[in-house]
């Protein structure tokens, strides 16, 4: 189904209005420089309920989590606990700068 079938000011209209301007904001910044590469953001509304995101807020607040997330696991992998069970950073590079 087209966004364009939900009507205009539901959460889930807003939420792919809201995704969108994010992709099209990503797209203007690859179109200024040809060496960036930024990934675009699934609008499928089931896609992020599925996630339990239906407004622009739960996606801020999604992207948040996530992101904190991520930095603690890289945190943890950084000083010697991963949830891999492996312990400390993988050296096999080399020192690190």
């Amino acid at each position: 189904m087209s966004y364009k079938n939900y009507e205009k000011y539901s959460v889930t209209y807003q939420l792919i209005e809201y995704i969108n301007k994010i992709n099209e904001n990503a797209q203007s910044k690859m179109d200024e420089n040809p060496n960036l590469w930024v990934g675009r953001l699934t609008n499928d509304p089931d896609h992020w309920a599925d996630y339990g995101v239906y407004t622009p807020e739960d996606f801020e607040r999604y992207l948040d989590n996530e992101a904190k997330h991520c930095q603690e696991k890289e945190a943890r992998t950084f000083y010697g606990h991963t949830d891999d069970g492996l312990d400390g950073p993988d050296d096999s590079y080399g020192d690190y700068v």
